[in-house]
């Protein structure tokens, strides 16, 4: 007598069936790759000065964050769009946790998006500067060092937060929706105070060469990685 089982391929995958997913999951997974790749040492376990600890980082990103910016009468989307990110009907997951697991999730996504804005500009740039380091001997570290311009994470930042908050836009009126100026402003508040925390791994540089956008006078500023162990943990990321 012969007997046979049948699995179906969400068991043997250990994928999920559809709806039955964990509530924040991929936040989670997010967190998880941050905490092993960008602050934990990969030898001694221990945290560096590349790798400040997580916590630490967190609350200082939590407490920029309590007070509301004011947005005027012109941007009142985006006061919408603002109050929809940070706030939560709902109670946390972990009422002891220090940091409400919305900012927690916020944190992450800031932190995953310079990343990889920075993955599609600094690491190219490493990689092109090795070939001609012949030709740059004369320059300082400061001017070697990898980085992004700061209007593109911003750009980066503010299409992940609208990914985030697709549900929330759908079922705001049409003429209420926020517009590219409005995510770019969100975009550009949440990046200032990650950017404060790690400012002994991140610089923010502000170059010379101003040119107008929409009439306006720009100021280009650029986002550089200070220190060269963390370029290492950024590709180490964003290969997982």
């Amino acid at each position: 007598m012969a007997l046979s089982l049948w699995i179906s391929p969400d068991s043997q995958y250990g994928l999920p069936a559809p709806g039955e997913a964990r509530t924040n999951a991929y936040q989670r997974a997010v967190e998880q790759a941050l905490k092993q790749y960008l602050f934990k040492d990969q030898d001694a376990g221990a945290p560096t000065a590349a790798a400040p600890r997580y916590d630490d980082a967190l609350r200082q990103f939590d407490a920029a964050l309590t007070s509301p910016p004011s947005f005027g009468r012109d941007r009142q989307s985006a006061a919408r769009l603002w109050q929809a990110l940070l706030s939560s009907d709902t109670p946390p997951e972990h009422p002891e946790a220090a940091v409400h697991e919305r900012i927690e999730g916020l944190f992450c996504l800031v932190l995953h998006s310079l990343c990889a804005a920075l993955a599609k500009q600094a690491l190219h740039q490493k990689s092109t500067d090795t070939s001609d380091e012949d030709e740059n001997e004369g320059d300082t570290d400061e001017d070697n060092r990898p980085g992004v311009e700061y209007a593109e994470t911003v750009r980066v930042l503010a299409e992940q937060l609208r990914r985030l908050a697709a549900r929330w836009q759908r079922s705001q009126p049409e003429h209420e929706r926020p517009e590219n100026d409005d995510w770019n402003l969100v975009a550009r508040l949440l990046l200032e105070p990650l950017l404060a925390a790690f400012n002994a791994q991140f610089v923010v540089r502000t170059l010379d060469q101003k040119r107008q956008i929409d009439g306006r006078p720009h100021t280009e500023k650029r986002i550089e990685i200070a220190q060269p162990e963390l370029v290492q943990r950024i590709e180490r990321l964003l290969e997982t």
